[in-house]
């Protein structure tokens, strides 16, 4: 896949002691190169999700993902190639959000 990106939300988190359970809505969009050909995948679906706490960390568990809608379709514009104007995100280090996100060292 050229291009990925997963919008999570409407979450619902039911806590018991040191488990929970949670139910997720997440909105995926892809982008992937089919020859020369570019096709979009969206998808819709949910994330159903068992926690545990372990030394004061949460952590998932086990997740079960259910796939409530998909629409796979034929992309023929090329805005994003040919759009200079604003940075690009990277799959990988390059990405601009490394230099941020990465812990600082004395």
């Amino acid at each position: 896949m050229r291009d990925t990106q997963h919008l999570v939300g409407n979450i619902e988190v039911q806590v018991s002691g040191d488990s929970a359970t949670a139910e997720s809505y997440v909105y995926a969009h892809h982008t992937i190169a089919a020859g020369d050909q570019l096709v979009e995948l969206i998808v819709g679906g949910r994330y159903l999700d068992r926690f545990t706490q372990r030394d004061g960390l949460w952590r998932i568990a086990h997740r079960t993902e259910l796939l409530d809608w998909g629409r796979n379709v034929p992309i023929t514009e090329r805005w994003f190639e040919e759009n200079n104007e604003l940075a690009k995100g990277r799959r990988d280090r390059q990405d601009h959000s490394y230099a941020l996100l990465s812990p600082r060292r004395p």
